[in-house]
């Protein structure tokens, strides 16, 4: 599975993320996600869980669900903060997990920086299923 985080309101900082099944549950599935590249920005400006390494957990009712310390550092010196994203998926489809979370800010690190408030982060998760294979016998 393959997917992207961004941020791209405060600073255009894209991580693409690969993920795999790490438990299956009969009420919630849970993927392990974890960074392949960065692009447009440098691993120092996400800190916490997000984007280097969490857990998404999949509900049997089609929600989606990141709860982790996640954090962003932008390049005005703007730090935020959150531990939680929400979303949803289609069940019984390719996985196509959307998320979205907003960080609160917690600091501005430069004196005189202009900071908003708060800044969105999105996460997307996707991948194909196996063929269904036919029992023959």
């Amino acid at each position: 599975m393959r997917g992207i985080a961004n941020a791209q309101e405060a600073n255009e900082c894209n991580a693409f993320i690969e993920a795999g099944i790490a438990s299956n549950g009969e009420a919630t599935d849970e993927i392990d996600t974890g960074v392949a590249q960065f692009v447009s920005c440098n691993q120092k400006e996400w800190f916490g869980a997000l984007p280097f390494s969490y857990p998404v957990r999949l509900g049997d009712d089609g929600s989606a669900t990141i709860e982790a310390p996640l954090g962003l550092r932008t390049r005005e010196a703007c730090r935020y903060e959150g531990t939680r994203m929400d979303g949803g998926f289609e069940l019984n489809a390719p996985l196509d997990a959307r998320l979205g979370g907003t960080l609160t800010l917690v600091a501005e690190e430069e004196p005189g920086a202009e900071c908003a408030a708060t800044e969105h982060v999105d996460v997307f998760l996707g991948g194909e299923r196996a063929p269904e294979t036919e029992l023959v016998g």
